[in-house]
């Protein structure tokens, strides 16, 4: 097998030869409808493990000679080409940077540039919870903290000697304080962590499922600022470790129930701090990743009275010693339950003797105290809580019964209202009397937290007391007001979307709504302040009897999943509503719910899935009669065929879901495919033609007011007249584009066209006004986490360095765009970033350098680009060989001729020069 891996033990680099392997792994998964060779098969094949893998390919660490043997041969080198990848690889790790204290790249010619995938100027993440008033007790665990801390910061300089991370384990029952402890001690140690402090609760021990790592490590790495979160949790991982290379942070991983659910999460090199709550010993951490275990036993009887002298006043408890030992008795030693007793006793006058407030409580109801003393903590407890409950009044208790069933992480007063179907007002003074007990937490943004202690007693007295018409309707509402609520938002945050059909369902109004929404940054504020509920209510839904709301709430909500970037909830929502829509059996719903599930493949670069559930996708959408939802499916397959240089298809598949939408009636959708048919004929190098498609789409979007639609036309209408040098029509279009984009709201449109914006006045010499364009374009795709938006800026960005005489800038850019897209499976948009890097080592008169990114490119565009991207490679490399000492003129005039076959037919800019410069070789002869 030959990999067009000519010249690859010439000058390189570390990530120029990482960038080649990635070239590899595309070539290798040829056939496979796959973008590149997935690192599990990567991972078999070379007998390297995964994770480690992600490492090496990404550049957090260094790959050793041996693992790149077994990583190309894996891929189909032959011997020699290994010997070759062995003697470019000993030249580059040679001269690999090391990293400065900043953590940035320090390299020879003196200047540092920051590690890749890192935000510029991040701000320290500060994600610790509030801390616990009247915290008391726990010196000798805290004790054990402080001299973790002090060892690591002690070794911390001796790199070779320090343990990769300070690891400490807290397990203990639950209730006894393990979360308590570990942020009051965060909050104590917060200056010896100068680069922030991250916290997630893991929530192992709900009654729903876990949060997977992968979820956690999204959100780390965007507090971290990384530009983009690739979509493979090892590779999140790998770029989660090399975020923390040199830095000082806190990382507080609460609630864990497994070990496996720690392990993608810890940092790799030393100056980090991680702190784990388990009720779990997590005996496999203390093993394999050397944790300090510390376990919390029950308050011991002085520290329990002194949380009581804390909370009741030290009068209290002196003066009635006998009766405070009984009240910490009944309390178990439980941190928790101290509190909640302590909150209903000071309720009664100071003059109230404590021994007869404890024998009025220890005489009520006990009726629900029915487990024996089987070491179940609410066993231990639930007495106590009693005490708080039954001294509620009858709407708060019913509403503490309530939310024992409640499926959301958190609530506020409407969604308290719904549940209990009662005014917002009534739900709001009754959690707050909850909270004033001690049996909820108030939590930042007008919310409350329920601890699962409290959480079990509640759903165990409402599945005792309450009928299971009652604790069905209550559930009922709930779902009924998240899925009316998300709709509105919906409606503002994306007007066009599909609408559920009312022959389906009827969207019923909730019964106690969220205030309106004014525009639709409310209404996507309330979608982001309800995220984590919106998934829980829809795996609930999907688990718990309710299969069409979970679909159909899934269905509401994945445009807002897609474009904002989450990924994963895209995923795991639709993983939900696919068994709901399976369950229900509709022919709508599965139509629907698998069309979703592809674009969350999609989303994540699998490409063969993505076919798949299209596929199975059609089949239903036409038995229900559904042509639009047809069309959409049939131009979706369209899309995911270009993505894959598959052009011909892509086009066969975008003018049957125009002849479906033109049937239909369907004058939106037959906009929209119009306008991706002419991306794909610009594609591939026939701009004139695109602009001309792109016109009628246009048309279609004016009559439709759509004016979204007429942004994005507009903007590509702008890009394909400043490739063919029509300036002035580009101008036109761009600036029509913008004003529209920013009418609309629509970000991600109005970044494209800044970004297109600043292309043209790029190639228009008006480079201070393109890099103003470029830093907005920039801006507002990291605003919006949009990874390739961040990218496409940094690659005009790079191009507009080059051309001010600006090579080492441009590098720096263009380097970092190309790390955006190689974890994103996007080989047109690499073989671009590959071949301005070309430009720019010729500019540094490095051509070897050049040649090498100019075969990377035109290995991307081979496999899966268009012929005019393959022709700018081919000239590309003609410049490069004859940049060379001696200078390779045959070799340039073959492949110039082949540039020149490759554009033949196309509107390529680049197609003259090299016509010119081939002629120019002829005459000059051999």
């Amino acid at each position: 097998m030959n990999n067009g891996t000519q010249g690859v033990d010439g000058r390189r680099t570390v990530r120029d030869l990482l960038d080649e392997l990635n070239t590899w792994r595309i070539r290798a998964a040829r056939g496979t409808g796959k973008a590149r060779m997935p690192l599990r098969e990567l991972s078999a094949a070379s007998g390297v493990p995964r994770s480690s893998l992600a490492d090496y390919l990404s550049g957090a660490t260094l790959m050793p000679a041996d693992v790149l043997d077994a990583v190309v041969l894996a891929l189909g080198a032959t011997p020699q080409e290994a010997r070759d990848w062995a003697n470019a690889w000993e030249r580059a790790a040679a001269a690999h940077p090391h990293r400065s204290e900043n953590g940035a790249e320090h390299r020879e010619d003196g200047s540092d540039r920051p590690a890749a995938g890192a935000d510029r100027s991040p701000r320290p993440p500060g994600q610790l919870p509030a801390d616990v008033t009247a915290f008391t007790g726990r010196q000798p665990a805290l004790k054990q903290l402080d001299e973790l801390l002090e060892y690591d910061s002690a070794r911390g300089a001796d790199h070779d000697s320090a343990p990769a991370v300070v690891l400490s384990a807290l397990a203990g029952t639950a209730g006894v304080g393990k979360t308590a402890l570990a942020v009051h001690w965060a909050h104590q140690s917060r200056d010896h962590f100068p680069d922030g402090q991250l916290y997630a609760n893991l929530r192992g021990y709900d009654s729903d499922e876990p949060v997977p790592p992968d979820a956690v490590l999204e959100r780390f790495l965007r507090a971290l600022g990384a530009d983009a979160v690739p979509p493979d949790v090892d590779e999140r991982g790998a770029l989660y470790r090399s975020l923390l290379f040199q830095r000082r942070v806190l990382i507080v991983l609460d609630n864990v129930r497994t070990a496996e659910q720690v392990r993608p999460l810890l940092p790799g090199t030393p100056g980090c701090f991680v702190l784990v709550t388990s009720r779990d010993d997590l005996s496999g951490l203390v093993v394999r990743n050397g944790a300090h275990r510390i376990v919390l036993d029950r308050l011991s009887d002085a520290e329990a009275t002194e949380l009581l002298s804390r909370v009741l006043g030290p009068h209290r408890t002196l003066d009635e010693p006998e009766a405070c030992a009984e009240l910490v008795r009944l309390c178990a030693g439980l941190p928790l339950a101290l509190r909640v007793a302590a909150e209903r006793v000071a309720r009664h006058p100071d003059r109230t003797p404590l021994a007869e407030i404890i024998g009025g409580l220890a005489g009520e109801d006990r009726s629900l105290d029915l487990l024996d003393d089987t070491g179940d903590p609410l066993a231990d407890v639930r007495t106590v809580f009693s005490w708080s409950y039954h001294a509620l009044p009858d709407p708060a208790a019913r509403l503490f019964r309530l939310l024992g069933l409640y499926p959301g992480s958190d609530i506020d007063p409407v969604g308290a209202a719904n549940l209990a179907g009662v005014p917002e007002g009534e739900a709001r003074n009754q959690l707050e009397i909850l909270a004033g007990g001690h049996l909820l937490e108030r939590a930042a943004g007008n919310r409350y937290t329920l601890h699962d202690l409290l959480r079990a007693y509640a759903a165990e007295l409402a599945r005792q007391s309450l009928p299971d018409p009652e604790r069905q309707a209550a559930v009922v509402r709930v779902l009924d007001a998240y899925r009316y609520t998300a709709n509105t938002a919906m409606d503002l945050v994306n007007p066009h979307r599909r609408r559920l059909p009312e022959q389906v369902v009827e969207v019923t109004p909730a019964a106690v709504p969220w205030p309106g929404f004014a525009d639709a940054d409310q209404a996507t504020a309330w979608l982001e302040a309800e995220r984590t509920n919106l998934l829980l209510v829809i795996r609930h839904a999907a688990t718990a009897g309710h299969p069409d709301h979970a679909w159909q709430l899934a269905q509401i909500l994945w445009t807002f999943y897609a474009v904002a970037g989450h990924t994963d909830d895209l995923l795991e929502s639709h993983r939900h509503a696919l068994a709901a829509a399976t369950e229900s059996g509709g022919d709508y719903a599965l139509g629907e719910t698998l069309h979703n599930c592809a674009v969350a493949h999609f989303s994540l670069g699998r490409y063969q899935a993505t076919i798949d559930h299209f596929e199975r996708a059609l089949p239903y959408r036409r038995a229900f009669g559904d042509r639009r939802g047809e069309g959409a499916t049939l131009g979706n397959l369209g899309a995911v065929h270009q993505v894959l240089g598959q052009f011909d298809l892509a086009l066969g598949y975008h003018r049957q879901a125009l002849t479906v939408a033109r049937e239909a009636g369907d004058r939106y959708g037959e906009g929209i495919v119009l306008g991706n048919i002419a991306t794909v004929t610009g594609d591939v190098g026939r701009y004139r033609e695109a602009i001309e498609q792109t016109g009628l789409a246009l048309a279609i979007h004016r009559e439709n007011d759509d004016r979204v639609g007429q942004a994005r036309a507009l903007s590509n209408l702008g890009q394909f007249h400043t490739n063919i040098g029509q300036y002035d029509q580009a101008r036109t279009a761009l600036t029509e584009a913008v004003a529209l984009a920013e009418q609309a709201g629509a970000r991600q449109v109005l970044g494209n066209a800044i970004c297109d914006l600043a292309s043209l006045h790029s190639n228009l010499g008006d480079y201070d006004l393109a890099d103003g364009y470029c830093r907005q374009a920039l801006k507002i795709a990291h605003d919006l986490g949009d990874p390739d938006g961040e990218a496409a800026a940094l690659n005009a960005l790079g191009v507009l360095c080059l051309r001010r005489g600006e090579p080492r800038a441009a590098l720096d850019h263009l380097q970092r765009a190309l790390t955006v897209w190689l974890g994103g499976d996007h080989p047109r948009w690499q073989a671009t970033a590959h071949r301005s890097i070309g430009d720019v080592h010729l500019a540094l008169d490095d051509p070897q350098a050049s040649l090498d990114s100019y075969r990377a490119a035109l290995a991307v565009s081979t496999t899966g680009g268009s012929l005019v991207e393959v022709g700018d490679a081919e000239a590309g490399i003609a410049r490069a060989l004859l940049a060379l000492t001696p200078p390779d003129r045959d070799g340039a005039r073959e492949h110039l001729r082949r540039a020149l076959e490759a554009f033949k037919g196309l509107d390529s800019s680049e197609e003259e020069p090299a016509r010119a410069l081939l002629a120019t070789l002829t005459d000059a002869g051999p």
